[in-house]
């Protein structure tokens, strides 16, 4: 895209949209002791990807609980989030992609 001359602040901006969508349903699926960790959860607006973190210095444990470990169990809530939402977000890119295509010539 960046050869064919496309803006690539465009993507940056489809990323932000799909990484706040897939936050919006990753958050009240979080797992709760507290409701400490859930307030972490949020997106960030990145050019390469849809990025979606949680934790804080005050919640520093949200690998954890999303991985598990050797005394806790997994609870994957933001990949099952993403997984869930998939169809939802490819169409989000794919109009994306498209909107960018119809604005280069000769495409």
């Amino acid at each position: 895209m960046r050869k064919a001359g496309a803006d690539m602040a465009d993507m940056k901006d489809a990323n932000a949209r799909v990484a706040a969508m897939v936050a919006g349903i990753a958050k009240p699926k979080t797992p709760r002791r507290t409701g400490r960790l859930a307030g972490t959860v949020r997106h960030n607006r990145a050019l390469a990807s849809a990025q979606v973190v949680a934790g804080r210095a005050s919640a520093p444990y949200p690998w954890y609980v999303h991985a598990g470990t050797t005394d806790l169990a997994a609870r994957p809530w933001i990949s099952e989030a993403a997984t869930s939402s998939e169809p939802r977000w490819t169409e989000t890119y794919r109009r994306e992609v498209q909107r960018i295509a119809d604005t280069i010539e000769g495409v």
